[in-house]
């Protein structure tokens, strides 16, 4: 019996041990996996920022879990026009990642051809309403800058409301209509503001406002507003790094658990 107990045992461990190595070799898969994605979901997202007339313009991104749906897009569809739009679809992970490139590859295929911005949205939320499943939302904030007019034309789509700072004073960005995804025949209509010199335009995801220190205190928009206007000097990268910065900090070890995407323009 003692001999029959020790094979007994000795099977036991290498058949743990062949199901250690199984799960071992499921998780590198699986990270191989997630890296790829993210590879891929970082080849949509613009190589580097454009540079029209009269601005600068920076961006981050970070994901929560490798991938994501949050996203920011630069698309030039005809002289003198930059589209620019910044995006949260709803979730996170691959899922979220793969309805974040249903919504962007919508937004560069019609932007070729729709020049108003809130029949743009229109056009995609329907195709997103179409290529998504029931309860899926996105929230999407578009924008179309005239660099010869020096005017923006904008729809927010249920997004977090960009913060235009002007000297001391603040504003939003709120016109617009609801979530992507909500219905088909969801309405939209745009606004429009002409951009002085010395104007900056903060526009992000709410991975930034919502990110939560150990006492689960949240950002806010308030330091957001608070770290814009003490980096008036600063150019628009040294700007976004830092607020990418202050949330970090404001943050400490706490996990993040919402992917951030943050998109600043300085009028030059």
């Amino acid at each position: 019996t003692g001999i029959l107990a020790g094979i007994a045992n000795q099977l036991t461990l290498a058949i743990e041990s062949a199901r250690l190595h199984e799960q071992s070799l499921e998780q590198e898969r699986l990270h191989r996996s997630i890296e790829l994605a993210r590879e891929i979901q970082e080849s949509f997202l613009p190589e580097c920022c454009p540079e029209p007339e009269g601005w600068d313009l920076a961006a981050e991104w970070r994901a929560a879990r490798g991938v994501g749906g949050d996203f920011y897009d630069f698309i030039l569809p005809r002289k003198n026009r930059l589209v620019l739009a910044i995006g949260d679809v709803m979730g996170k992970g691959v899922p979220a990642s793969l309805a974040m490139a249903s919504v962007r590859s919508s937004l560069r295929a019609f932007a070729e051809e729709i020049k108003e911005v809130e029949k743009l949205v229109s056009r995609v939320n329907r195709m997103f309403c179409h290529d998504t499943e029931l309860g899926e939302f996105a929230t999407l904030f578009c924008g179309e800058y005239d660099v010869a007019k020096k005017q923006l034309t904008y729809c927010n789509c249920g997004h977090e409301r960009p913060i235009l700072v002007r000297g001391r004073q603040v504003s939003d960005l709120a016109e617009g209509g609801p979530v992507l995804g909500l219905s088909k025949d969801s309405q939209y209509h745009a606004g429009k503001i002409d951009l002085q010199v010395g104007d900056v335009l903060i526009m992000y995801t709410d991975g930034l406002s919502d990110a939560v220190n150990f006492r689960r205190e949240s950002f806010g928009r308030e330091r957001i507003i608070k770290a814009a206007l003490a980096s008036a000097a600063m150019t628009a990268k040294q700007t976004a790094k830092n607020i990418v910065w202050l949330m970090r900090k404001f943050t400490g070890l706490t996990q993040r658990f919402d992917d951030t995407a943050l998109v600043v323009l300085k009028r030059t």
